[in-house]
């Protein structure tokens, strides 16, 4: 198995562009509101337990996300420059960093993870992850 399978799987699921959508406001008969929220595909939840299941057991470095990408990106860099940073040269700390950012920004900015799977940047650093275990 390569070492990067367990999340590069889905490369040709994300690559059908099933991810989700955002649920509309709600409003019931009492008057309860219900906010918007992104509503994952099941492809999109089982990436996300692989994924945190393989930082538990082969990666637990991402903990230090931001560190990482400060370390890479500089101390002064933020989500929007994410879209922008070329993994063609890319070790694996950087690349798995990045994915995990979007992945824990999502959780404070709902439809950060989303943003990124359709703009097609999830599925490039995922095969870039492919392309490292290749090169092994």
């Amino acid at each position: 198995m390569a070492k990067y399978e367990s999340i590069t799987k889905y490369i040709p699921l994300i690559e059908n562009g099933n991810f989700g959508d955002w649920a509309p406001l709600k409003v019931d008969s009492d008057d309860v509101t219900q906010l918007p929220y992104v509503d994952y595909s099941d492809l999109i939840m089982d990436f996300l337990r692989d994924f945190y299941a393989y930082m538990m057991a082969s990666a637990p470095f991402l903990r230090d996300y931001q560190v990482i990408l400060a370390k890479y990106l500089g101390a002064g860099w933020n989500i929007d420059r994410l879209p922008n940073v070329d993994v063609t040269s890319a070790n694996e700390e950087l690349t798995l960093a990045l994915i995990m950012t979007v992945l824990r920004a999502d959780r404070f900015a709902e439809g950060t993870l989303l943003h990124f799977l359709k703009n097609g940047r999830i599925l490039a650093w995922l095969k870039h992850l492919q392309e490292l275990d290749v090169q092994k």
